[in-house]
């Protein structure tokens, strides 16, 4: 009875492919990694933009509140000193 000692090509080859699925699929990985990453930082640019436009409204808010203010002493400061 004589034995091959010779690697089966077929079994080789086929190890071959499974070695390139392999990489394959982790090279698949780390892109979806990196697209979720990506979308995580865009996720948070969104909200430091929409914090900062907030923060912009509440500052207008303030000083639309303060001419008001303002406005209304000088009225009521003028109108009493005319008055009198």
């Amino acid at each position: 009875m004589r034995y091959d000692t010779k690697p089966n090509i077929n079994e080789e080859r086929e190890r071959e492919r499974e070695r390139e699925r392999e990489r394959e699929r982790e090279r698949e990985r780390e892109r979806e990694e990196r697209e979720r990453e990506r979308e995580r930082e865009e996720r948070e640019r969104e909200r430091e933009r929409e914090r900062e436009r907030e923060r912009e409204r509440e500052r207008e808010r303030e000083r639309e509140s303060v001419c008001v203010c303002v406005c209304v002493c000088v009225c009521v400061c003028v109108y009493v000193y005319v008055s009198t």
